[in-house]
């Protein structure tokens, strides 16, 4: 049993789940490390020049993210519990796929040089 919970690693070590679940809480690791990886690549390509600027940016917005995150979803809980949190979660999730869309751009396009860059 410890040989799997070292597997798990940290926070997973002291949460009680049942034997059931936990090829989920692999398989949500997994995929997690997956998405991280890809969305950072994809904000360093959004703007080519500036990567280590980015790459800051990107670092600040995750950590504060999880900070602000953290605090702003317990209030909400409290306050609206899980019903409202699911709705507030689904339109947050709404807008969020509306920004990607309409303010990333493709960095497997090529991009036509305006003439007053240089």
């Amino acid at each position: 049993m410890l040989f799997f919970a070292g597997l798990l690693g940290g926070s997973y070590v002291f949460m009680s789940y049942e034997v059931i679940y936990l090829p989920l809480v692999f398989s949500a690791s997994w995929f997690f490390g997956m998405v991280t990886s890809s969305v950072t690549s994809l904000s360093l390509e959004q703007v080519p020049r500036l990567r280590g600027t980015m790459m800051s940016i990107d670092s600040a917005a995750v950590n504060l993210g999880s900070a602000f995150g953290t605090t702003i979803g317990g209030m909400v809980l409290l306050a609206f519990n899980y019903e409202g949190m699911g709705t507030i979660l689904g339109a947050m999730g709404v807008v969020s796929a509306l920004v990607f869309l309409l303010f990333s751009k493709d960095p497997t396009c090529k991009q036509q040089i305006s003439p007053i860059q240089h």
